[in-house]
């Protein structure tokens, strides 16, 4: 996707027919925004797996709302990663004021320097979007190196406990068993005296 859009960005600096280009390079980046967007969601957060994906035009049953279910395994309140997805979506498509200011810059004669200055904040938009980005990244990479494995010691502990348990259970169980052959074979043995 990202190919594609600087194709179409070359094309409609260069040839003539820009209008047609730079309605497609602008459709075409607007697909790779929103594709960048579900895979920092899905793949690089780790918040969303598909099946919830797809439950958001599912009703919910409860309250008849439609839902984003964050996946398990998380650190922080389920809040901040809803407002971390908001905020990550605003923030993958502030690209499109850049289009809207150029347009208006051309047409209206804007200064230069408000340029420059609304360029700074694009840039510091994409510097706190990328922030943003590292910080979940790195809860998810912490929780599948970290957590992950020691939820799942802690249960093969336990079923190990259990087995373990069932094994001594057994071994009692035959341990007493014998223990009673032997009283009715000394009884047996005896004539029934003591």
């Amino acid at each position: 996707m990202a190919a594609l859009t600087i194709v179409t960005s070359i094309f409609w600096s260069v040839l003539d027919e820009k209008d047609f280009f730079f309605k497609l390079w602008i459709l075409i980046a607007l697909i790779s925004t929103l594709y960048s967007y579900y895979w920092d969601i899905s793949q690089d957060w780790n918040l969303c797996n598909i099946e919830s994906l797809q439950n958001i035009f599912k009703k919910n049953n409860q309250n008849g709302q439609q839902i984003i279910k964050i996946t398990q395994n998380h650190i922080y309140d389920r809040k901040l990663y809803y407002f971390a997805m908001i905020i990550n979506l605003m923030l993958r498509f502030s690209w499109i004021l850049t289009i809207v200011y150029q347009k208006s810059l051309t047409q209206q004669n804007l200064d230069q320097k408000n340029w420059e200055v609304f360029k700074f904040f694009i840039y510091l938009f994409e510097v706190i979007r990328r922030f943003i980005w590292n910080f979940f990244r790195f809860e998810k990479e912490h929780i599948q190196q970290n957590i992950i494995p020691f939820q799942e010691n802690q249960q093969n502990k336990e079923y190990n406990d259990i087995e373990q348990d069932q094994i001594s259970n057994q071994y009692i169980d035959i341990e007493l068993q014998f223990k009673e052959e032997l009283i009715i074979k000394a009884l047996l043995m005896s004539g029934g005296q003591f």
